[in-house]
């Protein structure tokens, strides 16, 4: 977000060795934009930007496709950024994204207005690039947050990391299967009983020693 509280994006190149950046592009010029995350989707070579959306009075879960235009000169680049897209009304928090490289999907996940962690998979088209989004999955109910997701190549499924009010908000994580549009969770794991309730995680996932690794910190013991 920029300093007219507009969330924004900017695009970086080399510029004969050093880097450099280009001009601003507003994203959501409407302002509060919240929950920002971008990932980048190699089968329609776009990136996608997703928040949640303050200036629409709900906090809507909204997306939207960003395609870099290449500089014939080697200068900064162009983008263009599509229309906001709408993947769960009201009070829209803890967005996370990953790509899953054999179905082709981005998938999204959130908690909800009714206070569900969801998952939901994305269809984004080439060419301008417009994205659409099937029918969600509900992963837990009852409240929670600190999500984060990767893609276990190895495994071909969706590691969907997540902090349950019901579960003491300890740690878990769900195993998603992706199958074309739909997404189900094939298994739910705690991974840890930490003293205390989470306050961060993150999951990545090492494609060379095939494994996912989690990380946590909790309000006592980091």
């Amino acid at each position: 977000k920029n300093h007219s509280n507009r969330a924004s994006c900017i695009v970086g190149y080399n510029n004969s060795g050093t880097p450099a950046f280009g001009d601003e592009f507003v994203l959501e010029p409407n302002g509060s934009a919240t929950n920002i995350k971008v990932m980048y989707h190699p089968g329609v070579r776009k990136m996608l930007a997703a928040y949640t959306d303050g200036g629409s009075g709900y906090s809507d879960g909204v997306c939207r496709v960003v395609t870099i235009n290449e500089a014939s000169a080697g200068g900064p680049d162009d983008v263009t950024i599509t229309n906001k897209v709408m993947f769960s009304q009201k009070s829209t928090s803890y967005i996370t994204m990953a790509y899953d490289s054999n179905a082709e999907k981005a998938v999204l996940g959130y908690l909800n207005d009714d206070q569900e962690g969801r998952v939901v998979v994305s269809n984004v088209t080439s060419g301008i690039g417009s994205i659409s989004f099937a029918s969600p999955t509900t992963v837990y109910t009852g409240g929670g947050g600190y999500h984060a997701m990767t893609y276990d190549s190895k495994a071909d499924n969706i590691l969907f990391m997540y902090s349950p009010d019901s579960g003491g908000n300890k740690p878990y994580i769900a195993v998603c299967d992706v199958s074309g549009n739909d997404i189900s969770v094939a298994s739910t794991h705690r991974l840890n009983n930490p003293s205390s309730p989470l306050l961060f995680t993150d999951i990545a996932y090492d494609s060379d020693a095939q494994k996912a690794v989690a990380v946590y910190a909790n309000q006592q013991t980091n």
